[in-house]
């Protein structure tokens, strides 16, 4: 877009004014669609819901919208007793919208629940989604990236990226529970590199 202002500039120093104009929306133009993709690119990094509504809420609207679309009963419970870091909130939000939508894909569940808690003596929180479907043999997890299935691999890749702990358990006909325990706050100064990386 600069290379295009100048062209413009110089255009319109030679008095062709059209040519000039021309020019000017051209790049106004492709301006305009760059902030939508930047608009887009942050509401994709921190989903607005999160600021909005809190995590509860945030949580609340996926279940609902999950329930919604797959008729699978889905029950959410918060209990924290503080507001937590924004990458720790996005990572769980993040892991919790994939692992509803795997349960969506391949669980035939009926049920699901998400819960999260304080953990008590540290300052972690452990979140799990459960759920009551057909499960599968934990065994074929390391096929399921060369077979282009990346959704169990990117959960645990965001909580491990924020110092945090994945843990998927999963039984074939006994359903699946992903079990994740993160730090409330991400103080430590070797995680300041992650912290967008993660969202």
């Amino acid at each position: 877009m600069g290379y295009g202002f100048e062209e413009a500039c110089l255009v319109l120093d030679l008095d062709e004014i059209e040519n000039g104009r021309e020019m000017l929306d051209e790049v106004r133009g492709r301006l305009s669609q760059e902030i939508g993709g930047l608009r887009t690119l942050m509401t994709a990094l921190r989903p607005p819901a999160l600021d909005e509504h809190g995590l509860a809420s945030a949580f609340q609207d996926l279940a609902d919208d999950f329930a919604r679309r797959t008729g699978v009963h889905c029950l959410v419970s918060v209990s924290v007793s503080q507001r937590l870091d924004q990458s720790t909130e996005t990572v769980l939000y993040r892991v919790v919208q994939e692992a509803l939508a795997n349960v969506a894909r391949h669980a035939g569940a009926t049920n699901a629940t998400v819960t999260l808690t304080d953990s008590g003596a540290d300052d972690t929180v452990v979140m799990t989604v459960v759920d009551d479907g057909v499960g599968f043999d934990t065994a074929r997890i390391p096929s399921f990236v060369p077979s282009g299935h990346f959704g169990v691999a990117g959960m645990r890749e965001r909580v491990e990226l924020t110092s945090g702990e994945y843990l998927l358990e999963s039984t074939a006909g006994a359903g699946t529970r992903i079990t994740v325990r993160m730090p409330v706050h991400l103080n430590d100064p070797q995680l300041a590199d992650v912290r967008e990386i993660a969202a």
